[in-house]
């Protein structure tokens, strides 16, 4: 009787930290929304219509390049809600659902833009990177843990900005 309440509690407290899409993507709910404000300037330093798309990642102490990307793109929604894609095609809509991305949140404050994304590490468990950006006309710069990581702003057709994120 008493491993039946310990399984029953287990599998309770399993739900309180998340759960996945049927994409395979973490959602976790217990992670703090940003305190940053949400207002006009936010949408003058990026596009909700736009994908941004890694172009470049430069080490800052060396400034070499670094040799592989991966594909990866954000797409920025209203309401402070950035998603983090590992491949997008043109030519199909659903690439863009955001079950299929890493769910984060940006925000504006006394330091800038500011974002920050939930992912798994390989080794376990799920952490928050945070990233301060600088922004340039259509390219955005992510500087973090020693990285300087451009990403290119993408026109994306209106049939592509139909999704609402489910977090």
């Amino acid at each position: 009787m008493v491993r039946i309440g310990i399984i029953v509690i287990s599998i309770c407290l399993m739900g309180c930290f998340g759960s996945r899409t049927e994409y395979g993507r973490k959602r976790t709910f217990n992670l703090e929304r940003p305190k940053g404000d949400v207002n006009e300037i936010i949408y003058t330093l990026v596009d909700t219509t736009k994908l941004y798309k890694i172009v470049s990642g430069i080490s800052i102490a060396d400034g070499k390049p670094l040799v592989s990307l991966n594909k990866t793109y954000l797409k920025f929604y209203k309401d402070a809600i950035v998603g983090t894609f590992y491949s997008f095609d043109l030519n199909d809509i659903n690439s863009l659902n955001p079950k299929k991305a890493e769910m984060g949140y940006y925000w504006y404050d006394k330091e800038g833009l500011q974002i920050k994304t939930f992912f798994e590490h390989p080794q376990g468990g799920g952490w928050v990177k945070e990233n301060k950006i600088e922004c340039t006309g259509d390219t955005l710069c992510f500087t973090s843990n020693g990285i300087l990581t451009k990403y290119k702003a993408i026109d994306l057709p209106k049939k592509f900005l139909v999704f609402t994120p489910d977090w």
